[in-house]
């Protein structure tokens, strides 16, 4: 594909893009009640569990008993409550339930030791925890309410459930960040939140009728778990005796044909040293295969495509805000690019004084405040840091906004152009991530939030 053509298709991605987002929203009912009850919902293949289909019914009825059980326990709107949970057949139905009820869900992993979890559930004042009895001992000096996962409470409430009403701007979930530069802050995300992971529909190209499998804890990234299920997929949950093992999730790849996942460079690393002849042993049905969470290189690409015939597509982005840059299946990809701008997100590679760089220069990869559906709502009861990172609610940003539907490749604030990358300041079609001459995050101005990371476009050629 030439050049002009790439281009073409890339602004034909941006073009057709439209957001919408209603007034009322919630993702829970948008999330399991699109579903038929009878409809495949998850694969689940667990050592603890045994193997078996869940429907949506199932998902939808469990849900509303936790709902229900929640609301009993006197959960109201705007509480926070916990789920501290593995990969379980109603683990997502656990998150459902809480987001019916209109309560913020705060998602924690088992992953963690005893001190950040009780830091995250004193941080966010959660009102009750939803987890196993076999993980009190992480939580023992928790003074709120527990609500066992087994317990009667649960399997006894009714299966009808009147849902509390929910804006799209209304607070659903409580993301922590890692906490490895400093106090972990809690990321609060609207219902809409989900709206904007647009990934899924551009770069995984999920549809109905597809299986999907996304690697890692849910708890770490809810919308892997919510994003393919909203659109119809089925999700492969896999939750073998021990740890990571390649080869028998490949096997269940495989003998359940999935057709789109996402993974990380550790993960496929670690796939390629102990099955390095993966393609041969253990045949898959991919059409598309998505990375994140650390730059994809170029041999990791290179070995996944051999084989299995399937390019990996990098995208990128923040704990706050993600994906900003992504690749996609009809568009060629330049290896050890994260792609470009996701339709509708409004990026910008900026200097310290909030002016795009030059081709060739490093910058920092920022997003345009409140530009999208998944832009999140600030920190939680950090209103300082919320107003530097995110920029104020109501505030006028000094800079005007490029159109969401036009290509990322004019100057911030100017006219945009598609035909004009590599002089117009902004090569969108391979940015790098670098860790030379970075810029601090949170230097610029409120109106832009600013990733961790810096980069720099390549030249072009």
């Amino acid at each position: 594909m030439t050049t002009t053509a790439t281009q073409d298709r890339y602004t034909e991605l941006l073009n057709s893009h439209r957001w919408e987002v209603p007034e009322l929203y919630n993702m829970a009912v948008d999330v399991a009640d699109r579903h038929p009850r009878d409809k495949r919902a998850l694969i689940l293949e667990s050592a603890v569990e045994g193997q078996r289909d869940v429907s949506w019914g199932e998902i939808q009825d469990r849900s509303r008993q936790i709902a229900a059980t929640l609301q009993k326990a006197g959960i109201k709107k705007g509480d926070r409550v916990a789920v501290l949970l593995p990969q379980r057949s109603d683990t997502p139905a656990a998150y459902l339930g809480v987001l019916r009820t209109g309560a913020i869900l705060v998602t924690m992993s088992l992953l963690w030791a005893a001190e950040p979890i009780r830091f995250r559930l004193e941080d966010s004042g959660a009102s009750a925890i939803i987890a196993e009895e076999s993980a009190k001992h992480l939580f023992g000096d928790y003074e709120g309410t527990f609500i066992d996962i087994d317990g009667p409470a649960i399997k006894e409430a009714d299966t009808e459930f009147k849902d509390v009403e929910t804006k799209a701007d209304d607070p659903a979930l409580i993301f922590y960040t890692s906490g490895t530069t400093g106090r972990a802050k809690g990321i609060v995300h609207a219902h809409r939140t989900l709206l904007g992971h647009n990934e899924f529909k551009y770069c995984h190209q999920i549809g109905d009728g597809d299986v999907f499998y996304g690697a890692g804890d849910w708890a770490w990234s809810l919308a892997k778990l919510m994003g393919p299920l909203r659109l119809g997929a089925t999700h492969l949950v896999f939750r073998p005796s021990g740890g990571f093992d390649p080869a028998a999730l490949l096997d269940s790849m495989s003998r359940h044909r999935v057709t789109s996942a996402l993974v990380n460079p550790t993960f496929l690393r670690k796939m390629r040293e102990d099955v390095p002849d993966a393609g041969a042993r253990f045949p898959l049905s991919l059409r598309t295969v998505c990375s994140s969470n650390e730059p994809l290189t170029p041999d990791l690409i290179t070995w996944f495509e051999g084989q299995y015939g399937v390019t990996l597509l990098d995208y990128y982005g923040s704990t706050e805000s993600y994906p900003l840059l992504g690749n996609y299946p009809d568009v060629p990809v330049k290896p050890g690019s994260m792609g470009r701008p996701l339709p509708g997100w409004e990026v910008r590679l900026l200097d310290e004084n909030e002016q795009e760089v030059p081709t060739g220069e490093t910058g920092e990869i920022c997003l345009r405040a409140r530009s999208n559906p998944q832009f999140p709502l600030g920190y939680w009861n950090m209103p300082e840091a919320s107003a530097t990172a995110f920029g104020a609610a109501g505030t006028t940003p000094r800079t005007r906004p490029t159109r969401t539907t036009t290509a990322m490749s004019g100057s911030w604030g100017g006219p945009t152009t598609s035909s004009k990358r590599p002089d117009t300041g902004l090569d969108p079609t391979s940015w790098r991530q670098s860790s030379a001459n970075s810029i601090p995050c949170g230097t610029c101005p409120s109106p832009v939030c600013r990733t961790s990371f810096a980069a720099s476009p390549s030249k072009p050629g």
